[in-house]
């Protein structure tokens, strides 16, 4: 695997955005967990004109990430080095690294470096993962979505793509006053707890639902999986006959 690679792969979800988005292209667009930035170059090649702003909390991360937005000319997606979570302060994050036996190491992708969360790994992340190993604690900021974006005159989002590694309530919990002009997120969910105080699949989901979001697609994988919300009521991209 390379960014190249993965690049040119097609995620479940993106032909939905692409269709979600035919008729009135997403103006804002937030990569929650973006890693090395490899999914909001792919956001950017798709919607050229939407504003991306990318959140990765880990310094390592960042000065990977912003050379890669060098690397693919992606200069316009703004990078916001804070965890978003639930309030405003700081906290520990568990940083991950490792490589998974038979996938030889390379400069191009770094597997172990996607799994870092604000919380602890559970004695589960080993049966689906023994692979990686959670060795470095640092400490990060952590934001309130709803503060940044007030801090940046945001109003509302048009899609979300959120992978913190179980964290995603948190930072769900910190976005109750955008949340009701999101119109869609794809997000992260745990099936089985490899994280301590991962909330279940199944509490992500009431508590979205809560705000009017409509699961419209789930991606099992081992140990996780992906959902994709609609908020019917902030959609305004498709038009209904």
């Amino acid at each position: 695997m390379d960014i190249h690679t993965y690049l040119k792969s097609i995620p479940p979800h993106l032909p939905l955005l692409k269709f979600l988005f035919s008729s009135d292209p997403p103006e804002v667009i937030l990569d929650i967990g973006a890693c090395e930035g490899e999914d909001s170059i792919r956001y950017q090649r798709l919607f050229p004109q939407a504003k991306i702003i990318a959140f990765e909390p880990n310094s390592s991360n960042v000065e990977k990430l912003n050379r890669n937005l060098r690397n693919f000319d992606c200069a316009g997606i703004e990078v916001m080095p804070y965890a978003l979570s639930s309030s405003n302060g700081t906290a520990e994050m568990h940083l991950s690294s490792g490589n998974p036996e038979g996938f030889p190491e390379s400069t191009d992708w770094d597997y172990g470096n996607k799994s870092s969360s604000l919380l602890r790994p559970s004695a589960l992340m080993s049966r689906f993962h023994g692979w990686l190993r959670f060795d470095t604690m640092v400490s990060v900021q952590t934001r309130k979505l709803d503060s940044v974006l007030t801090d940046l005159g945001i109003t509302t989002v048009d899609f979300i793509h959120m992978d913190v590694q179980g964290a995603e309530l948190m930072v769900l919990e910190g976005s109750v006053e955008v949340l009701p002009s999101v119109a869609c997120i794809w997000l992260e969910v745990g099936t089985d707890a490899i994280y301590e105080d991962q909330p279940s699949a199944a509490k992500t989901q009431d508590f979205l639902e809560g705000f009017g979001f409509i699961r419209i697609l789930e991606v099992p994988t081992q140990g996780s999986g992906d959902h994709f919300y609609i908020n019917p009521q902030s959609l305004k991209a498709v038009k209904t006959r």
